[in-house]
């Protein structure tokens, strides 16, 4: 009989742990051993009394409370790091059979939260590189992260399992010795339809799965809940989607149609079939000329405000699909829930011009009549300096949709084609290099003529 012996495993203390208190031992299998471990003099650590063949990590806790790791036998990156804090999660079969839990993978992510709109309450998520997901075997992961977002999420799939969703502060709120153990559900679909207010299926609806960052709709305090997209989808003839391999969990279902409006169904049952019924949008209608004359093709859009998309919860209640003027110039556009913008006409030459929506804030159909679209205006700008320069003009300031616009030129004389009225910023790039002008912009009114410029490089 051939004689087993135990391991000794000893490294080097990383050097972003200043002040080491302590060294564990964390197995394959997600066993956690705290004794046989210990820190030894300058900086070193050493694990003695291990199974010969050791495949796990050595953990080495920082007194300030963060921790770096050493791999043994496992791949994966290295953890010569400080982290804020680790831990092992493990997956357990549940409602699936052991044999279903191959081929398990984990990724981590964060809401991405535009710094512009610090209300949002809808997502979609990014991957967060400050977490590190390292497989020690095929059910056992060993979870360290960085401060991150307080809504990240891993998500544990599968080829037989449903997606798990494991909220990251479930991990952090804890210490390094205790595995977070989680069960493998089996995957479900979720099926629903989408239909009109008369019970009318609706063939190509967008269809978006949102998931809940919170266990429940009812948000704490005053806070509404927040959502993130995990599924997209479209419905076919009958009006039917399916998103597969659920988590019985919380979601919203939210709907969209080009034409027929928009609608949210809550799902708190994937036994439940959900039904989205559409709202139909209000709409604003109008008759667009030039010299009197209907203008076809013309692309009419609705553009919201700057302010109105920065306090926004949602944006996607303030998008809607564009559309484009008839051969007599006519056009029906349906409008968003938030009716925060205007209407921006672009003709086919470019020329464009804004209208309010004229009429009761709930009104569901404005007439904004016939509407005249202007010609283009012509810009025309100096450069004083005897360089070789490109200029640009971006505009009109005050509002979403800018444009930038290049000119024509002849030497130091350049014709900008602008396609509104309005404050236009210049700036100019000469021999590689980016320069302000002075004047840095120029307002362009439907009052006066033509404007010509004369702008000077700023050094």
């Amino acid at each position: 009989m051939t004689a087993l012996v135990a391991a000794l495993i000893a490294g080097t203390i990383p050097g972003a742990l200043p002040s080491p208190s302590s060294v564990l031992w964390v197995a394959s299998t997600g066993e956690v051993q705290e004794s046989g471990c210990t820190l030894q003099r300058p900086r070193r650590w050493i694990c003695e009394e291990l199974p010969p063949d050791a495949h796990g990590l050595v953990v080495i806790v920082d007194a300030s409370g963060t921790l770096g790791y050493a791999l043994v036998n496992v791949d994966g990156p290295p953890g010569d790091a400080a982290f804020a804090w680790g831990r092992i999660l493990q997956v357990v079969p549940g409602g699936v059979a052991p044999g279903d839990l191959g081929g398990l993978e984990g990724r981590a992510w964060k809401p991405a939260r535009p710094p512009f709109r610090p209300r949002t309450e809808r997502f979609v998520a990014v991957e967060d590189g400050a977490v590190r997901i390292v497989p020690l075997s095929e059910t056992v992961f060993w979870v360290v992260a960085a401060p991150t977002d307080d809504d990240a999420y891993l998500t544990i799939a599968g080829p037989a399992v449903a997606t798990l969703y494991v909220p990251l502060v479930m991990l952090a709120n804890g210490p390094v010795g205790a595995p977070v153990v989680v069960s493998a559900a089996a995957p479900f679909p979720l099926a629903g339809r989408v239909q009109t207010p008369q019970g009318v299926d609706v063939d190509g609806a967008d269809v978006e799965l949102l998931r809940a960052l919170s266990p429940s709709l009812e948000a704490p305090g005053d806070r509404r809940p927040s959502f993130v997209r995990v599924g997209e989808t479209r419905t076919d003839a009958d009006g039917q989607f399916v998103f597969s391999r659920i988590e019985p969990g919380t979601y919203r279902v939210a709907a969209r149609h080009p034409s027929l409006g928009r609608g949210v169904a809550e799902v708190r049952s994937l036994s439940d079939p959900p039904v989205v019924m559409l709202a139909p949008p209000a709409r604003v209608v109008g008759r667009v000329l030039r010299h009197r004359q209907p203008v076809a093709n013309a692309r009419v859009r609705f553009v919201p405000r700057a302010d109105a998309l920065m306090a926004s919860a949602d944006s996607t209640r303030l998008v809607a699909p564009d559309t484009e003027t008839e051969p007599d110039g006519r056009f029906s556009l349906a409008l968003p829930p938030d009716r925060s913008g205007v209407v921006q006409i672009v003709g086919p030459d470019g020329a464009s011009a804004r209208f309010g929506l004229v009429g009761p804030p709930d009104a569901r159909q404005f007439d904004l009549g016939d509407l005249m679209l202007p010609e283009l205006r012509r810009l025309t700008v100096r450069l004083l300096d005897a360089l070789l320069c490109t200029v640009e003009a971006a505009g009109p300031l005050g509002g979403l949709s800018l444009a930038i616009v290049r000119p024509q030129q002849i030497g130091q004389v350049y014709w900008f084609d602008l396609p509104e009225t309005g404050e236009w910023v210049l700036g100019a790039r000469c021999d590689g290099r980016t320069y302000l002008v002075e004047p840095p912009a120029i307002v362009v009114s439907d009052a006066d003529p033509d404007p010509t410029v004369d702008i000077r490089l700023v050094r």
